[in-house]
Order: C-alpha cells, then structure tokens, then sequence
C-alpha cells in the first residue's frame, strides 16, 4: 500500500516544525518539500503531499491566530473589568495551557439575571465563528418579552462536563440563585449536566429546535 494513500497522508509534528522553520526564512513550500523528501530518502518514505504539507501549515497558523485572538479577548475582559467592578469572567485551559472553556457576564447581565433568572435558555447553535468552537449565549425574557443575554460561554467541546463547567460558573456568578426553569435543544450531554447542577430546575425542551433536528 502507498503511503501517498488518503488514510496516510499525516505529517508528522517534526516535519511541520522544520517546514515552520524553514519557512520563516523565505524557503518555498516547494523547496521545503524536497529538502523534507531529501531527508526521508526519497518520495515514497514521505508518507504526505505537497498539498498536505500546506494544508498542515495553515492549520497551525490558524491556530496562532485563534490562540492570540482568544488572549486578546481574555485581556480585553481584564481590562472591562476596572470600568465594569461587576464585570465576572472565567476560564479554564488544557494540559497545553490552550483555552477549554471561558464563561463571561457584565453587571447589567448579572443584574437582569436577579430580576428575570427564573427561566434560562442555552444552546449550542453558534458554531461557525471565529474561535472555531460552540458558543453558548445563555439567555432569558425580560418583563418586556425581550431576549436578554444573561452570560455567555465558549467551549471546547459538547460533554457534560463542558455544561456541567458552565452551570457550575453561572451559579458562582449569579450568586448561586439557580433557575427554575431551564430551556434546551434536547442534547444528552446538557440534560445530563443540569441534573448533576441544578437537580430540582424542570428540564424543558425547545419545540424550535427538536423540529430542526427531526
């Protein structure tokens, strides 16, 4: 079997440092290429294309963006907190010390969760953006029927333990005042985490979106 096969096609953590390297210094993708076939002895021990190789280094530089993006977002929120003394945020990193997940809520936010918090409703609908990963906008109905956003939430991955992390920390911001009623799209992982959370909140679905899914 050829290792230029589809199910082949990965280059190696190594390989794509040293192409990084390379790069840095203006060598051509197509230059790195060869050096790295060089290296290997010869195409048939590369095990990855041309087309891998640059397909490899635009995920990593993508990923630099969304690393330095996401700190920046962090430092903007220390910085919203010296205006805003009622501002909360939070997160929490991986082994690797990249973001797993963030929770944030001004005091206006906190404020209207002291008034209309009895029901709440979240999701995960918002996955296209910029970071990559779920967002979670965590929200209620004022005496107005408005829609208001009580916290919002970037996670690393859809488990119960990433919901049981965000309930966890709604409460902790709010007070630990927990709501009555919690609104959902019917997820297992989340059903699972508002009875470890929140235990006596009635778990209701959202009609919207069961028919999405159907």
């Amino acid at each position: 079997m050829t290792p230029f096969m589809r199910s082949n096609k990965v280059v190696s953590k190594a390989d794509i440092d040293e192409a990084t390297t390379l790069k840095e210094v203006s060598v051509g993708t197509s230059q790195v290429i060869n050096y790295l076939t060089q290296q290997a002895g010869g195409y048939h021990n590369v095990g990855f294309t041309h087309k891998d190789l640059c397909n490899a280094l635009q995920r990593g530089k993508t990923k630099e963006i969304v690393d330095g993006d996401v700190n920046a977002l962090i430092a903007y929120f220390y910085y919203k907190n010296h205006d805003d003394p009622g501002f909360f945020m939070i997160y929490s990193v991986d082994e690797s010390e990249t973001l797993h997940n963030l929770i944030w809520s001004d005091s206006t936010s906190r404020s209207d969760y002291t008034y209309f918090g009895d029901v709440i409703a979240f999701d995960t609908t918002y996955k296209d953006n910029l970071y990559g990963r779920p967002i979670m906008p965590i929200v209620g109905v004022n005496h107005h029927h408005n829609t208001i956003v009580f916290a919002t939430a970037i996670i690393a991955y859809e488990t119960s333990q990433s919901f049981e992390w965000v309930l966890q920390n709604i409460l902790e911001a709010m007070i630990n005042k927990s709501p009555i009623s919690v609104v959902t799209d019917g997820d297992r992982a989340m059903q699972k985490a508002i009875k470890s959370v929140i235990p006596y909140a009635k778990h209701k679905l959202c009609s919207w979106h069961i028919s999405r899914n159907a």
